[in-house]
């Protein structure tokens, strides 16, 4: 026969199990959208750039066999010193690079890298917050993390932000661990993430800091572990020695630091403080929602009250070095946060924790009022659930309506007159199925509009742009875009199309081989495509019907 505190256990258990269920169904909704678009060809926008930048790195890695990053090299010899790209640290890269080895270079390989990390996020961070705050605080922080429409629109976004946020969140759990233990094993762990956390992204040596001012201060106090003196020494030799191999690294490869140092300046540059406000206030409101900044709103103002007067708890630290890792970013690098719609990233854990705390706050008082009037007929144990499943019907529509909308913006965010170049992008994809990037070089005639990386991704090959339409090099492939050519280019086309191999898409993209004689014309129509859903979801990146090219007898 049970025990009244089992029978007690289980009635609870069976109460709450609609908390897990929940949770379980607005994963499922995250993996989901996580993984739309993860085969799909590189978009316009942040997840379509960064994609193709990082990816071509990645490629010419493997094929010249360099540690560096050169983005934006196609030529077919290695890439010089001035190419290396130098503006993150290498983490990111070298997780590509063996997902290229293990799977192939492909677009979903890539995009695997960020969407494991951000899982992995979410996961860790239910788990922490369920240590230090319990199981409610925990659920209401993953559906709130779930449920943030910049977690959505950039989870599979290949990018540092995905990695270095789980390597910070790693860090810091092992950190509080540490701090309660004093093990050995947890001061490893820290060393551990700390490397992983650099190597991914500046903010990890943000956190980094926030941990050793958080520790001398505490040994100072007398509330540390008794061996404080020897982890800060440790964990701050460590720190230390993976800046100075990157920074080193840079010196070395770049024969200085004057192209480091300029990037510093430019990313530094301060624009209005009033436009720039307005700006990140903006984009917090798109990116999160009003309700969820509320409910942090909440939970911060109410977590100092509680503990008005005393210290805040060790576990305070969790979502406070995300928030200082965060602003220090949206500080001292306004221009890149201006360009960058993502540049508040590490603000979204301490946002969840902080939201999840108002959450719980307006529930525990929903209670309270409850048992104190007459008037409210709901019983007690429907509260919870109904705040809950009203705040995951607002917020869930408010982020799917928002993540919707940047599937034609290009998760660019700020996008009001862009040109998303979406028959470039399957004129360019073509290319790559049409011509051997081996052998191939392209002259890319200005008509082209805005080849910018996730076109010249799909190239793969030496290319230049030519202001004219004739002459160009014999030894070239060239490209031109039909819309934007003025009357007399025109006029030349009926004789380059009788003279050489010619491929024209939909009357409109010309790819004139200008490296044989033999007179052929072949022509391509655009037409919609009827896939499965289950390929239409992991192949297509915008809200319209899927496209694809169909020969022209």
């Amino acid at each position: 026969m049970l025990s009244p505190m089992t029978t007690s256990q289980a009635t609870a258990t069976r109460r709450h199990a609609w908390r897990w269920v929940l949770l379980a169904v607005v994963g499922l909704v995250y993996c989901t959208i996580g993984v739309r678009g993860l085969t799909g060809p590189w978009h316009w926008g942040h997840n379509g750039y960064n994609g193709a930048a990082f990816s071509q790195a990645a490629k010419n890695s493997a094929r010249f066999g360099i540690v560096g990053q050169a983005p934006y090299h196609y030529d077919r010899e290695p890439p010089q010193a001035s190419e290396i790209y130098t503006h993150h640290p290498m983490a990111l890269h070298a997780h590509l690079v063996a997902s290229f080895a293990l799977f192939g270079t492909h677009e979903w390989a890539a995009r695997l890298v960020p969407f494991l990390y951000s899982l992995a996020t979410w996961l860790l961070l239910m788990f922490a917050v369920r240590r230090y705050w319990g199981d409610r605080t925990a659920l209401l922080a993953g559906l709130i993390y779930a449920l943030t429409p910049l977690n959505l629109i950039f989870a599979n976004m290949v990018n540092h932000e995905q990695g270095g946020i789980f390597a910070c969140l790693l860090l810091l759990y092992a950190y509080l661990r540490w701090f309660e233990t004093g093990g050995r094993l947890h001061a490893v762990l820290c060393a551990v993430a700390v490397t992983l956390a650099v190597q991914f992204d500046w903010p990890g040596y943000y956190v980094a800091f926030a941990i050793a001012t958080h520790c001398l201060l505490a040994g100072v106090r007398g509330t540390a572990p008794p061996g404080w003196r020897s982890f800060i020494g440790g964990f701050s030799a460590v720190t230390l020695a993976n800046m100075l191999a990157f920074v080193g690294w840079i010196y070395v490869t770049r024969s200085g630091l004057d192209e480091m140092a300029e990037a510093f300046q430019f990313r530094s540059q301060t624009p209005s403080a009033g436009g720039y406000v307005m700006l990140l206030v903006r984009r917090l409101l798109l990116l999160h929602g009003p309700i969820l900044l509320g409910a942090a709103g909440i939970g911060t103002v109410g977590s100092f009250l509680t503990h008005k007067g005393r210290p805040l708890p060790q576990r305070a630290l969790l979502p406070l070095a995300f928030l200082f890792a965060g602003s220090i970013q949206v500080l001292v690098f306004p221009q890149a946060a201006q360009l960058h719609s993502y540049w508040i990233y590490y603000w979204s854990p301490a946002l969840a924790i902080a939201a999840a705390l108002g959450l719980g706050l307006v529930i525990d008082r929903t209670e309270m009022l409850q048992d104190r009037s007459r008037y409210v007929a709901v019983p007690k144990r429907w509260i919870e659930p109904l705040v809950v499943l009203l705040f995951v019907a607002t917020q869930g529509s408010l982020a799917l309506s928002t993540w919707h909308e940047q599937l034609d913006h290009g998760h660019a965010a700020d996008c009001d007159d862009c040109y998303f170049q979406s028959l470039e992008r399957l004129w360019f994809t073509a290319l790559d199925e049409h011509y051997d990037s081996t052998t191939v070089r392209y002259a890319i005639h200005r008509s082209v509009q805005e080849p910018r990386t996730e076109l010249r991704y799909y190239l793969d090959a030496p290319h230049r742009t030519v202001e004219r339409v004739y002459p160009v090099a014999a030894d070239e492939v060239l490209l031109l875009d039909l819309n934007n050519l003025g009357r007399g280019e025109r006029n030349i086309l009926p004789y380059l199309s009788r003279t050489y191999p010619t491929v024209v898409w939909m009357n409109r993209f010309y790819a004139i081989d200008l490296r044989s004689s033999e007179t052929k014309m072949t022509r391509f129509d655009v037409v919609e495509d009827d896939p499965s859903f289950l390929r239409w979801w992991l192949t297509t990146q915008t809200s319209g019907p899927p496209l694809r090219w169909e020969r022209v007898p």
